[in-house]
């Protein structure tokens, strides 16, 4: 089995999560894979972009693949799985289903007409820790990917923070009842989950049986 790490929106390969992760995988004696999945261009990310550098780093490990994602790494590893039989499991850490629905949501229509008008808008990196500029690509790529319906069934464990106020745990209920073979864990935390790293650990632990 292969585990491959997905970081989130404006974060990269050296995330808190990511990093911490990939620690207590090596500590198992098992390599938890964490890529860039913007290839250094943050700039021109979009969603098609990521699954297209995922689909290559499946591409060269070998056997089985479990995805685990946090946030928009999340949506990508639940988006990605639905036709791609290799990935067996799944772990989505708050994950960002309908990423750019609830972008354009939380934006408001002055903040996206201008975005728009302008063709890039400045966003805070957190891996740079600065503001980076985004092509407005994103939005426009990120509608097909919204309108998909994620139908295929595989084991899932979903874990949201019920303070989360970028992407609101109901959207993983909503995906636990289209897949049966999911769980879902609520935890009194907000969308970085980073509070419970250890007890995510724990659960993740028993969920991959390692």
């Amino acid at each position: 089995m292969n585990y491959i790490y997905l970081h989130g929106f404006a974060s990269g390969a050296n995330s808190f999560k990511g990093t911490f992760f990939k620690k207590k995988f090596a500590q198992k004696k098992l390599i938890l894979h964490t890529p860039d999945l913007n290839n250094g261009d943050f700039e021109h990310m979009t969603i098609s972009r990521e699954l297209n550098t995922l689909d290559r780093i499946a591409k060269v490990v070998e056997w089985d693949i479990t995805l685990i994602g946090s946030s928009l790494g999340g949506y990508l590893g639940a988006l990605y799985a639905q036709d791609n039989e290799r990935v067996k499991k799944l772990i989505i850490l708050a994950p960002a289903f309908q990423f750019v629905t609830q972008y354009k949501e939380r934006m408001g229509k002055e903040l996206l007409n201008e975005w728009k008008t302008n063709g890039k808008i400045k966003i805070f990196h957190h891996g740079f820790k600065s503001e980076r500029e985004l092509n407005y690509q994103i939005v426009e790529d990120s509608e097909q990917h919204d309108s998909r319906e994620l139908k295929r069934c595989l084991p899932t464990l979903i874990i949201h923070g019920l303070n989360d106020d970028s992407v609101p745990y109901q959207y993983s209920i909503d995906y636990l009842r289209s897949n049966p073979k999911s769980q879902l864990l609520l935890l009194n935390s907000d969308h970085t989950l980073t509070n419970d790293v250890d007890v995510i650990w724990y659960y993740m632990e028993k969920f991959l049986r390692i």
